[in-house]
């Protein structure tokens, strides 16, 4: 339609309510914790599910290095959670909100984060609107797809590729190898997710 910009800047409003409630919500730990990490229990899309077990492990890391964790996750992600929560060690650093917040307060909650990391699904662009910094696990996905991804304080953990291997294009499913999808799926490493994690704070001075 003849528009052309590089200017991609998106934007993400809550109302005054829901950002009241989540400030309260997140205040007691912020007050004990140096940082606080949303995590993205789900993805909207199975096929592109990273373990839950995985998952916990990098909270687990994330919590040993003074992380408070709130899980994020809207009602198809109840059981996710539950094993995600399940899987970590040491819950008592854990604030688990799924299947309890509006849209509303789903955004203003983003806003109170510190960094958000999950795979790719809506909350993850609630976080680049609103300037939180991101981890985005991007399992089977072309990259290209993914946002945030400005390789700054939006980074983006990519599967491991052979020569010849199939990009997995979530918007032409019918195109989709499943079988090369879980592949991988599998080929992310939990070493590979906390490595991007140590770059971001290390960019972001945590």
């Amino acid at each position: 339609i003849g528009i052309h910009t590089d200017v991609t800047k998106k934007y993400c409003y809550s109302t005054d309510a829901a950002k009241a409630k989540m400030r309260a919500l997140v205040a007691p730990l912020k007050a004990s914790h140096k940082t606080v990490v949303g995590v993205l229990s789900g993805a909207g899309n199975w096929i592109k599910q990273w373990p839950c077990d995985r998952l916990g492990h990098v909270s687990d890391y994330l919590i040993e290095n003074g992380v408070a964790i709130v899980v994020i996750g809207g009602a198809p992600e109840v059981e996710r959670s539950a094993e995600l929560v399940a899987n970590i060690k040491n819950k008592s650093h854990v604030l688990d909100t799924t299947n309890t917040l509006s849209i509303d307060e789903a955004k203003a909650l983003v806003g109170e984060l510190d960094v958000l990391l999950g795979v790719d699904t809506g909350p993850q662009f609630f976080a680049e609107a609103l300037d939180i910094p991101t981890i985005d696990i991007a399992c089977n996905i072309d990259v290209n797809e993914q946002a945030p991804n400005d390789g700054k304080t939006h980074l983006v953990v990519e599967p491991k590729r052979r020569d010849g291997d199939t990009l997995v294009l979530t918007m032409n499913a019918r195109m989709i190898d499943y079988e090369e999808a879980k592949r991988q799926i599998d080929s992310l490493t939990v070493e590979d997710v906390i490595e991007k994690v140590d770059e971001l704070f290390a960019r972001l001075g945590r």
